[in-house]
């Protein structure tokens, strides 16, 4: 009944090929022709019937506990930056579903520098999420992962089938650790090892002895399958080998057993091709125009006001007569030079300081100026001792996540600078002119959350805070 169904739907040169093939091996030639055919069987709504049994299955095959691990694992293996959802098949689905965390999960398995997926934009666009998941798929299959392991992109963006979804993030797991090349990070026994192949060689005599014992098989040997004629051949090299530690004999192979029934069908695939935009209807008639309403009266003047008198003008006055010259004073001492106010600083990030918490003043600890000690390492913040203008000015090299800094005045945010992480390494600055009062402090601090403390340095990039006094007031 199942075959005739297949049948039906298949294209005409798919269907004869389908009429040709009903072994267990014929399936597997069709395989990838199905899964072409399924292409264009995804969205038919609601399922009913057979095929809301089906769904109701692969539902019960996810595993709740196993989602707990997979979300562990992918929190360690992208460096912990990541906020874990709340416990649920939906949770999981709309934490995966956008892409991003699977792009950051596979680039985390390869050195840096060596990343598969050079890009990872951030978007709302619909078909933007589901490129960055199609390319986690490639990704993953290139990396290792079998492609029987692989989901499709509409079980994870619609939900069908959160299952494969585990099975494919347990497979790359299995990899990574197989690989054993210190970039897997987490416990070691969330994934276990894949098995190594242990291929076994057959001499000629024991291939001709697995031969003639076809021709012994009681009853016929049609509807046999090459599957069964493996075993055979395997069985009869056993044979060949006496157990030395037993003395038993084996015994010829028995009859083939009967074909087993077909299995369920596969899920739905993937979203067909948008259609053709439909023809334009035609434009609607006019209604009628609505009736004018009543005009208002107009409204009576107000009364004027009265206008006030002008006053006089008063008489002139008589000129003074002018007083006499006074006589030179004499010279002053001569002054001393003015004492120039200085208030000056520079300072960045080192290894022990970058990717700052958040909220908090970012401590630049290594000085390159700070000959009046106005700025001061261990709290990270600049206070002013001369009353006057000052440009405060920031150079960011930003790394491995976003930057999101404000300049802070007493508490209060001054200026923002953000800047969205593309891959390999950014840069980002800012500056502004502020007039401080003598204990007035200035400081440099990640807003908002952890996501956005990517402020980096290493002894090839720095990460830079100065300050200096413009002039004093």
């Amino acid at each position: 009944m199942f075959q005739s169904s297949i049948s039906e739907q298949l294209p005409q040169d798919l269907t004869s090929l389908h009429r040709r093939t009903t072994s267990a091996s014929a399936c597997y030639i069709l395989g990838k022709d199905l899964e072409l055919f399924s292409l264009t069987m995804a969205n038919r709504g609601p399922s009913y019937g057979l095929s809301r049994e089906v769904q109701e299955k692969i539902e019960q095959k996810y595993d709740p506990d196993l989602e707990s691990r997979l979300v562990d694992w992918i929190v360690a293996q992208c460096g912990g930056n990541i906020e874990k959802p709340q416990p649920g098949k939906q949770n999981f689905q709309n934490w995966l579903m956008d892409g991003t965390i699977l792009c950051r999960l596979i680039n985390s398995l390869y050195p840096r520098g060596k990343e598969p997926i050079k890009k990872i934009p951030e978007t709302q666009m619909a078909f933007k999420q589901m490129e960055k998941i199609s390319q986690f798929l490639q990704a993953a299959e290139a990396y290792g992962v079998i492609t029987t392991d692989i989901f499709q992109t509409v079980d994870l963006w619609e939900g069908k089938d959160m299952a494969a979804v585990q099975r494919t993030l347990m497979a790359l797991g299995s990899v990574a650790i197989t690989k054993d090349d210190g970039l897997y990070r987490g416990n070691r026994d969330w994934f276990h090892r894949k098995s190594q192949g242990n291929r076994r060689e057959f001499s000629e005599e024991q291939l001709r002895q697995g031969q003639n014992l076809i021709g012994l098989q009681m009853g016929s040997n049609r509807g046999a399958s090459q599957a069964g004629m493996t075993v055979v051949l395997v069985n009869a090299a056993e044979q060949s080998v006496p157990d030395k530690n037993t003395g038993c004999v084996y015994g010829h192979p028995g009859i083939p057993g009967d074909p087993g029934h077909n299995g369920m069908p596969g899920r739905d695939g993937r979203d067909g091709a948008k259609g053709d935009k439909g023809d334009r209807g035609d434009i609607g008639t006019c209604g009628t125009a609505g009736k004018e309403g009543p005009k208002g009266d107009k409204g009576e003047p107000g009364v004027p006001g009265i206008a006030g008198l002008k006053g006089k003008c008063g008489d002139n006055g008589e000129r003074g007569p002018p007083g006499s010259k006074g006589n030179i004073g004499e010279q002053g001492p001569k002054g001393d030079m003015p004492e120039i106010p200085k208030s000056a600083f520079s300072a960045k990030l080192s290894e022990s300081t970058k990717l700052p918490a958040a909220n908090a003043p970012i401590r630049f600890d290594s000085i390159l100026y700070n000959h009046q000690g106005h700025y001061d390492p261990e709290t990270g913040r600049f206070t002013c001792a001369i009353s006057g203008v000052y440009f405060f000015t920031y150079h960011i090299t930003v790394f491995s996540r976003n930057v999101k800094v404000v300049l802070m005045k007493n508490g209060q945010r001054v200026i923002y600078t953000m800047d969205t992480y593309q891959g390999g390494e950014d840069q980002a600055g800012g500056g502004a002119v502020l007039e401080l009062k003598v204990g007035d402090k200035v400081w440099l601090q990640v807003a908002d959350k952890l996501l956005f403390n990517g402020l980096y340095a290493d002894e090839d990039d720095d990460t830079v805070f100065s300050g200096f006094l413009l002039f004093a007031t």
